[in-house]
Parts: structure tokens; C-alpha cells; sequence
């Protein structure tokens, strides 16, 4: 059986088949030629795969990610942490660091933080005189830390197949996420110092309180998710459903950066990216249950 599957799924991969399907047709050809399951066990498996309540967490924050991408939560998040730290050494660097592991409290997506965050902060440090490989790493790098700041999807995924507690994965991964973040930060001190990169004029109280101020709602969001987790008022999943609603509540009727039909948009191009990951997690259930009858 075992070298029925091995057979199975990397001829597949070669021959190019979807994933999904690689996973499903080797799983089924195993167990068939064993001669110990029936072929409607597999969409048994499947079911059962994504049947948990702890998964629904992942598309809630998937969509609330989408939503907050295309609207102004990103922008606002990058001018506080500019008007906070743009005047160090690597500062607008730095920033950009901050801002990613913010957006990473919020959304758990590091996609998302890629589209929201990276694609203005990439023109401002190219102004700025940075590097563009520098420049193109480094957003790249610190929006993988959205995998570690709770509430992280990958997290979700991990405590779905191997059972462990969610929360207590949040936990290790805030402490690690927050270290990624400072060791960047100083990187980019450095680097800042080393290259005599000019820094950005110091901002005035006034103008980092007028930056606070319109990033508020945005930075209330990680009060609502780490608070309702960490303070026992709602699981993950529930408060990736209240992130839901208030992204939508805040970018449509506050900020007006996405009006009803682009919102419509938004929500089929995330049904289609949630729908492929959905059915890979199914397909991958199948093979981790063959696996463990053979």
C-alpha cells in the first residue's frame, strides 16, 4: 500500500495534476488496492476534514484581511508608525517592520500584509533612497511575521490537525513575532547607519497625535481580537467573525474607502482564494487519515 500511494502521488505531481486531486486520487488507489475502505470513506474524510469549528476561523480573518487590503487600514497604520519612528536611522525601515506585525495582530495573514502595506511603503523607501533589494526583502520578510503575531492563520491550521490549544500557540508566537520584529528593526538601524541613509524630518506631538487619532479605529481592531481571546469573552473563531464585521462597519460606512459594489468584489475574489484553500485542507485530510490506517 505504501508504495501503491508514494507511486501514485509523485506520479501525479509529475504529470502535473492539481493538488487536491494528487492528494485524493493517491489516497483512494491505496486504500483500494489494499482492499480495506470504500470509496465512500473518501468524501467521509473530506468532510470530516473541515467539518471543525476552530477552521471557520481561518476564512473570517482570510476575508477580513481582503477587506482591510483594499481600504485605508493599511495607509493609516503606516503613517503612525512613520510619524513615530521616521525620524531614527532606518526609520521609515523600521516603521514598515512595526507596521507589518501590526497588521499581522489584525488580520494573521502575511499576503495580506504584502498588498496592504508593502505596495506603499515600497515607493516611500525608494524615495527615501533605500536599496531596492533591501527594500523588496524586507517587506517580504516582516510580512511572513504575520505567521507568528496571533491571531495567526498558520496557527489555526497547525491546531486543527494536530490538536493542540490555539490559544497556547498564540502565545509562543507572540513572544517569538515580537523578537523577529526587534532584530529586524535593529538590521535596519544599522543598515540605515552603514548606507548614510538621510532620515525623515522629526514629526511634532501635534502631528503624531493627528496620526494616532486617524488610526484609531484601526488599532482598536487588535484590542477586539486579542482582547476577546486572551480575556476569555470569545474564541478564535468567534472573534475572527466580529474582525469581520468591524473591517466592513469601518472601511464602507467610516473611512468610505470601499463603497457596497467594490465590497461585493471583495468578497467573490475571497470566496475564490478561501474555496482553494478549503479544499487543499480536505484533500490533505485524506492523506493524513490513509496514512495513519496503513
Amino acid at each position: 500500500m505504501t508504495a501503491v500511494l508514494l507511486i501514485l502521488l509523485f506520479g501525479l505531481l509529475i504529470l502535473g495534476a492539481p493538488i487536491y486531486m494528487t492528494l485524493v486520487l493517491s489516497s483512494a488507489g491505496a486504500m483500494l488496492y489494499g482492499g480495506g475502505m470504500n470509496a465512500v470513506a473518501i468524501i467521509q474524510r473530506m468532510t470530516a476534514g473541515i467539518d471543525k469549528f476552530s477552521i471557520m476561523a481561518v476564512p473570517f480573518f482570510m476575508f477580513c484581511a481582503d477587506i482591510m487590503s483594499h481600504g485605508e487600514i493599511g495607509k493609516r497604520l503606516i503613517n503612525v508608525c512613520k510619524a513615530f519612528f521616521g525620524h531614527m536611522h532606518g526609520g521609515l525601515a523600521i516603521a514598515t517592520t512595526i507596521a507589518c506585525l501590526i497588521f499581522g495582530a489584525i488580520s494573521g495573514a502575511g499576503s495580506a500584509a504584502v498588498v496592504a502595506v508593502g505596495g506603499i511603503v515600497y515607493v516611500l523607501m525608494k524615495e527615501g533612497n533605500y536599496d531596492e533589494r533591501f527594500s523588496l526583502g524586507l517587506i517580504l520578510t516582516t510580512s511572513t511575521l504575520a505567521m507568528l503575531i496571533p491571531p495567526s492563520i498558520a496557527y489555526i491550521l497547525y491546531a486543527n490537525i494536530t490538536g493542540d490549544s490555539i490559544n497556547t500557540l498564540f502565545m509562543s508566537g507572540l513572544g517569538g513575532g515580537i523578537i523577529f520584529g526587534l532584530l529586524l528593526c535593529i538590521y535596519s538601524y544599522v543598515y540605515a547607519r552603514i548606507k548614510k541613509i538621510p532620515v525623515l524630518p522629526k514629526a511634532s506631538i501635534g502631528e503624531r497625535l493627528k496620526a494616532l487619532k486617524e488610526s484609531l479605529l484601526s488599532l482598536g481592531m487588535i484590542v477586539i481580537i486579542l482582547g476577546g481571546i486572551y480575556g476569555g469573552i470569545c474564541t478564535a473563531t468567534e472573534a475572527a467573525a466580529i474582525a469581520c464585521v468591524y473591517a466592513v462597519v469601518i472601511e464602507v460606512f467610516v473611512y468610505r474607502s470601499i463603497s457596497i459594489k467594490e465590497l461585493f468584489r471583495v468578497s467573490v475574489k475571497s470566496a475564490q482564494t478561501i474555496s482553494m484553500l478549503m479544499i487543499l485542507i480536505a484533500a490533505g485530510s485524506v492523506l493524513s487519515w490513509t496514512m495513519t490506517v496503513m
